[in-house]
């Protein structure tokens, strides 16, 4: 499991994704976008460049902990690749 920073100083979260995708060695990670972005945009792309989740970063720890054990509990217990849409981004 990798997770992604939307927005990197050198390397752009899409780019690295998609660099990611393209890789032999790395292409079937599971990747979690991770982002202070909420923008449905944002979301959109990362599903669109094959992300398997998307957290917005909370402002309290403990709520990024729980975001943080959800998406690893959900890699673990499913066998999807990349859920439906509408489970792609992982909320409290």
């Amino acid at each position: 499991m990798i997770f992604l920073d939307l927005n990197m100083p050198v390397v752009s979260g899409p780019e690295c994704l998609e660099k990611i995708r393209t890789s032999t060695e790395l292409k079937n990670h599971v990747i979690v976008i991770f982002s202070t972005s909420n923008s449905p945009d944002d979301i959109q792309k990362m599903y669109s460049l094959g992300a398997n989740y998307f957290i917005t970063k909370p402002s309290e720890y403990n709520h990024l902990s729980r975001l943080i054990s959800k998406a690893m509990s959900l890699v673990s217990h499913t066998d999807v690749r990349q859920p439906a849409f509408e489970n792609f981004h992982i909320k409290i």
